[in-house]
């Protein structure tokens, strides 16, 4: 399914398409193209099939090139962790820590929960299909409690705290995971909790 221009954005930032990765996805593709011509401007013989070689070989490259949008992995790796099966990840180790309640997303998972609970399993999202703000509010106290308050320098402190969802990533992550999973799900205005979980 194509996205229109004027629809919300997958990413889950609560914008259109046009104001948000749009851009970017014509930023790249356009540095791609400038790429290809200044080849081609270079090498003014080469045939088709070279030309697909040269297009194979520019993206390849770019696919294996640090992203600071995934933490410094390229989208190759992000693919191959996201896709591949749990047996076959290499160079990564999945462990539980003992106390869970440790974790930012399962202390902003248990807010959401908890809310939810409190209005017989559903309430209000915000126009944008967001967390009100109560919670937002209630998510932002809870930094104390996380490792990341230790520090004597805040860092990126954005995202573990803010005014709406969308300025506090850490609790934007929790919700869109809990989506993910199946845990909650936005329907008519609403966040519903699953019937079973």
């Amino acid at each position: 399914m194509k996205i229109g221009r004027i629809d919300l954005c997958p990413c889950g930032s609560g914008k259109k398409y046009k104001r948000c990765c749009m851009d970017n996805i014509a930023k790249q593709q356009t540095e791609m193209l400038d790429d290809i011509r200044q080849v081609m401007a270079m090498n003014p013989h080469l045939s088709l099939d070279e030309l697909n070689l040269v297009i194979q070989r520019k993206t390849a490259d770019r696919n294996n090139q640090p992203n600071p949008d995934f933490c410094g992995l390229s989208p190759n790796q992000m693919t191959n962790w996201l896709y591949a099966p749990l047996g076959e990840l290499t160079e990564i180790t999945i462990s539980t820590p003992n106390d869970l309640s440790t974790s930012p997303v399962m202390r902003y998972l248990a807010l959401i929960l908890d809310e939810a609970m409190l209005q017989d399993g559903s309430f209000k999202a915000t126009a944008k299909g967001n967390l009100p703000a109560k919670l937002v509010k209630q998510a932002t106290t809870l930094l104390s409690e996380f490792a990341i308050a230790k520090f004597d320098k805040p860092i990126s402190i954005h995202d573990f705290a803010g005014s709406s969802e969308e300025k506090f990533n850490a609790l934007h992550y929790a919700r869109l995971l809990a989506e993910i999973a199946g845990i909650i799900y936005l329907k008519s205005g609403r966040f519903h909790l699953k019937k079973q979980l």
